[in-house]
């Protein structure tokens, strides 16, 4: 069964026609399953694919959190949803809260797809994330042009990405040459000013 998020294969060019949004939609999918992974990764949790249905994914959950974006050329949301066991692996701290870090999750999720859009020129400005805590969510009926979810599975957990996009008329994901020289700091990387 092919994923809706596959890696994407080609550069985005103008979105006015459908190949062009096509193609910048599959370059934005590709983005969230690459910083997805480089996050848990980060917190030494390797993510497979899960082709489980995301109704099933959703039941094993008890934190959702949720954070919005925008920008000139897009704007929309990034739902995540990680499994108590998953959530307690990657903790920073033993007693810190599991409905905080959640959120935190989604803003690190979010902030690491900001960085990497900078590579397009597309400046996103984000809002705070929102938790939400209980039994079954499902996910809404009214969507974006642009709606996504994957499911990933590791030996800790579950983690489930839903994302929501729309793309202005004359918006471009054309990756930009990186300026020679220019220096960059990697995700998580901690520098003191």
């Amino acid at each position: 069964m092919p994923n809706p998020m596959d890696k994407p294969t080609a550069s985005a060019t103008p979105a006015g026609d459908s190949d062009a949004l096509r193609v910048a939609t599959s370059v934005f999918d590709g983005l969230v399953l690459d910083v997805t992974r480089a996050l848990f990764e980060s917190y030494g949790v390797k993510l497979d694919l899960d082709g489980s249905p995301a109704e099933t994914i959703l039941r094993s959950v008890k934190l959702i959190s949720t954070i919005g974006f925008s920008s000139e050329a897009l704007g929309g949301s990034l739902l995540l949803a990680v499994t108590d066991d998953l959530l307690q692996k990657t903790l920073p701290a033993p007693d810190a809260s599991l409905a905080d870090w959640c959120g935190e999750l989604a803003n690190q999720l979010l902030g690491r797809l900001k960085n990497q859009l900078l590579k397009y020129s597309v400046v996103v400005n984000l809002a705070l994330p929102v938790v939400v805590s209980g039994g079954e969510f499902k996910l809404p009926g009214r969507r974006r042009p642009h709606a996504r979810h994957v499911g990933f599975v590791s030996e800790a957990g579950r983690v489930f990405i839903h994302t929501e996009m729309e793309l202005s008329k004359n918006a471009q994901l054309v990756r930009q040459p990186e300026a020679a020289g220019a220096a960059s700091m990697d995700e998580g990387e901690f520098v003191l000013f």
